[in-house]
């Protein structure tokens, strides 16, 4: 007679990790086949000596799709992190303060390219996103993803989170520093820009490419470009202006 199984015991469900992310099913369900680029912007996100990868993009190329991508794949599908933050642009942060509502309602607005990412990627944002209105999938462990403004760092610590901080090339090398620094090394940290898109009012005021001039130099830290502008030809011509 087989051994009454004990009423504690749980089924651990087992995760399959492919070694090359190329065999990864995971992007079959995008409505769009990679390019190279784009798979060498994953494979330098999968790469596990990088810590952080900088990644310079032209609108429409599809590079908050691609980070949003991995990070609910290691994070929610492989377990390889524990919480997801999408830190927005800081460019608008003192307008934050003048938009009705508690700080959820004030960053809707900014959540729009993070929350068409999730749906690219088979998952329902109300319910994986952090938020009063979603505290049973937050208690269970099913919301990873924490959406905020950088206005709201400070005492803030990273650890073992995937962090992708957003169109970047609208910080300054102060705020960058800002939200870097928090960041522990068992953490994967993006930095998604473009130095041809920057809305400051002074340009010269981004750290965007002075934190890739050093980045170039570190070990831990990868550089990739997205080039292609998918968006069409209209948004090909507008970008070129």
């Amino acid at each position: 007679m087989a051994a009454k199984k004990n009423s504690t015991e749980t089924t651990v469900k087992k995760i399959n990790v492919p070694e090359n992310i190329r065999d990864c099913t995971f992007f079959k369900r995008f409505p769009f086949k990679l390019d190279e680029e784009q798979w060498k912007f994953i494979e330098a996100v999968w790469n596990k000596k990088n810590i952080g990868v900088f990644c310079n993009a032209c609108a429409g190329s599809s590079k908050t799709t691609l980070s949003t991508a991995m990070a609910l794949l290691m994070t929610n599908e492989f377990r390889m992190y524990e919480s997801i933050y999408y830190i927005m642009s800081p460019c608008m942060e003192s307008a934050l303060g003048y938009l009705s509502g508690d700080l959820i309602s004030k960053t809707l607005p900014y959540r729009a390219p993070l929350e068409d990412a999730i749906i690219a990627c088979g998952y329902d944002p109300e319910k994986i996103i952090v938020s009063d209105t979603n505290m049973e999938n937050v208690k269970n462990g099913t919301a990873t993803v924490n959406a905020i403004p950088s206005t709201f760092l400070r005492g803030r610590n990273f650890q073992n989170a995937f962090v992708i901080i957003d169109e970047i090339q609208n910080a300054t090398t102060h705020e960058i520093k800002k939200i870097l620094s928090r960041c522990h090394d068992n953490c994967k940290i993006l930095c998604l820009g473009h130095t041809g898109q920057i809305d400051l009012k002074f340009p010269q005021d981004s750290g965007f490419s002075r934190y890739l001039d050093s980045a170039r130099k570190q070990d831990f830290i990868e550089i990739v470009e997205l080039t292609k502008d998918y968006r069409g030809k209209f948004s090909q011509w507008a970008d070129s202006i």
